[in-house]
């Protein structure tokens, strides 16, 4: 099948159209624009790249977006865990995704933790909050409260029984306040409750997070990014216009968000690549991206049907230990 698309008579040597704003500008206005922002690996000259990004709105879009994706989203923080960056760099950006880490199990379970980079800075670690937990054995589980938000003796009596509770806490708690409230609780430290202190260790855990517009946003980025790196031609046609509105400014109506789908904790290629897809069977663009193999983020990049139906497919992942990218089943 042969695309057609209309443009005026230009020097093709000497400009360009941006797949974005859709202006004529010189070829000096634009630069190399990365389907995977570099932020999130360096994958060799196999990684596709884009040459019809001017630089007014790959500026743009890296400051509204990729600079707040890289920190402050889900992928963000976990480009740190799977050693994209140094942990040294590691910061968590002030209005970030990332409301903490729900440990699932062990001592520890139920018990919530935030990412934080290890006292040497090579790893970046879950370190709880400031806890105290409530059990009937010191095995648990643990019923977890805030410092000074403890529950009453007769509170603990109605879920635990008459024996006294095993309590711990975790965290950066001030042990003489944490004792001093359980006393204004009816509880005596050192003879009704059972105090230990839980040594570190490694645990499966969920990540607690709001996905925002901004990096919805982002996301379609490099699911329409990828695209106009496999069908240049088609970029440009009408029927994309609503995703390109939602990416340069947000439009609610040209959300092209499908559907987000957590991949489990085991799945093949967590934190160890990204992974992204475009295909047509008619009239309809779909799009997969999974970065860090984490959440697969699943996209229909165009809003009204394709005036001519299309068929074609391609797949690129990019490995995090060979730094390498590589297309697999491409079918035009």
């Amino acid at each position: 099948m042969v695309y057609l698309v209309k443009r005026r008579n230009l020097d093709a040597a000497h400009e360009r159209r941006c797949v974005y704003c859709l202006e004529y500008k010189p070829s000096a206005a634009f630069n190399r624009e990365h389907v995977i922002p570099q932020a999130f690996g360096r994958f060799g000259e196999g990684s596709p790249v884009l040459d019809c990004v001017c630089e007014l709105c790959n500026g743009r879009l890296g400051r509204e977006l990729e600079q707040s994706f890289s920190y402050a989203s889900v992928e963000g923080v976990h480009r740190f865990v799977a050693g994209l960056r140094p942990a040294s760099k590691f910061r968590i950006a002030q209005a970030s995704d990332v409301d903490g880490v729900l440990i699932k199990e062990g001592p520890l379970a139920g018990c919530i933790a935030d990412f934080r980079p290890s006292p040497d800075e090579t790893s970046v670690n879950m370190v709880p909050r400031p806890q105290v937990g409530f059990g009937k054995t010191r095995e648990g589980p643990f019923q977890w409260h805030s410092p000074g938000c403890l529950p009453s003796k007769e509170q603990l009596q109605q879920v635990f029984g008459p024996s006294p509770p095993c309590v711990q806490w975790v965290g950066a708690v001030d042990d003489r306040q944490v004792q001093a409230e359980l006393a204004s609780k009816g509880m005596i430290t050192s003879e009704e409750v059972l105090v230990q202190h839980v040594p570190d260790g490694t645990a499966q855990a969920d990540v607690l997070a709001t996905i925002t517009q901004r990096h919805l946003r982002a996301i379609a980025k490099i699911a329409f990014n990828y695209f106009a790196f496999v069908q240049p031609g088609l970029a440009y046609l009408p029927e994309l216009n609503d995703v390109r509105r939602y990416v340069l400014v947000g439009t609610a109506s040209g959300n092209p968000l499908q559907s987000v789908v957590p991949r489990p904790s085991d799945s093949p290629g967590r934190l160890k690549w990204h992974a992204v897809s475009v295909g047509c069977l008619g009239t309809t663009i779909d799009a997969i991206v999974l970065p860090l193999g984490i959440l697969e983020y699943r996209l229909v990049l165009n809003a009204t049907p394709l005036v001519i139906p299309a068929t074609f497919y391609s797949l690129h992942t990019f490995d995090f230990q060979t730094h390498q990218a590589r297309r697999h089943g491409t079918i035009q």
